[in-house]
């Protein structure tokens, strides 16, 4: 890290920090990077909903779309942080293994969302690991404009944090808010058929999961393969959970991705499914989710 910060030739005057204040950011730094590579392995990601709203976050400081610890205002929207999770049948989001014990390292969950974003709105879902110089220009902007408080910037700097990001336009992709019970059970079932299914129809309870990810959708696929829901879960049951949520009042899921209707009306999921927004306004309860 330190690395980094020089060779973008940022200067700065020489901070007076303790030994005991070194110490507590060394091991926020490292303990940040160990439990980022865990949280990568139970597919946890961040979700970022457009809220179009001010500099300040106004709308942001007051949505209740996740829990407030993890919320972080920025881009005009609002970021969380989530994992995918499977409940027998059941695709949801939840809140990543460990996240409760954040507090007991020092760490705030909301860096993550911070780290996170920052890594996306650079590289998007392109990101090396491996590119030790991946964040020269990022992290001198931040050091200078941070002078007087550099040690404050220890948990929440891009490298130490890196889940892939969903940009989901103005979908939340987020369990149900009734009555702000966030993930309340307010859940809704669907039953559905895909092709090349051999088991016919089959019934789901349904939570929201990220579906549209990207300019049109376009980083669908990719932020599946990145945070290794595609590899570990059930893909067929995400597909059928999305298509029903996309589908809700009248498309709206459709009509609210970042940069509008995606291409021919579909969106590739990953290399067996794509998924196709149907004409009717009517919840479909036969899936037009196909095999590819």
């Amino acid at each position: 890290m330190l690395m980094t910060i020089l060779w973008g030739g940022t200067y700065v005057a020489a901070p007076t920090y303790s030994m005991t204040d070194l110490i507590e950011a060394f091991t926020i730094d490292t303990t940040s990077k160990m439990i980022n590579q865990i949280f990568q392995q139970y597919q946890a990601y961040v979700q970022f909903t457009d809220l179009g709203d001010d500099a300040s976050g106004t709308k942001c400081n007051t949505d209740t779309h996740g829990p407030e610890t993890a919320r972080y205002c920025a881009d005009g929207g609002v970021y969380y942080v989530k994992a995918m999770t499977e409940n027998g049948n059941v695709p949801n989001s939840a809140m990543p293994y460990g996240y409760s014990g954040l507090d007991g390292v020092n760490i705030q969950p909301w860096w993550i969302s911070a780290a996170s974003s920052k890594v996306y709105r650079q590289y998007h879902l392109t990101f090396n690991s491996s590119d030790e110089f991946a964040f020269t220009d990022t992290l001198g902007d931040l050091i200078a404009s941070n002078v007087n408080n550099i040690k404050g910037l220890i948990g929440q700097l891009p490298g130490e944090w890196s889940l892939p990001v969903c940009d989901g336009g103005k979908n939340y992709f987020g369990c149900d808010d009734v009555g702000n019970n966030w993930c309340g059970g307010n859940e809704t079932s669907t039953t559905w058929e895909a092709s090349g299914r051999t088991s016919g129809i089959i019934t789901i309870d349904h939570q929201w999961v990220p579906c549209a990810c990207g300019f049109q959708g376009n980083e669908t696929m990719q932020f599946y393969n990145n945070t290794g829901i595609a590899a570990n879960l059930n893909m067929e049951n995400i597909a059928a959970s999305c298509m029903r949520s996309m589908a809700e009042n009248n498309n709206q899921g459709y009509l609210q991705i970042n940069g509008g209707m995606p291409l021919n009306n579909e969106i590739t999921m990953d290399s067996s499914y794509t998924m196709t927004m149907t004409s009717t306004n009517a919840k479909p309860t036969t899936s037009p989710v196909h095999y590819v």
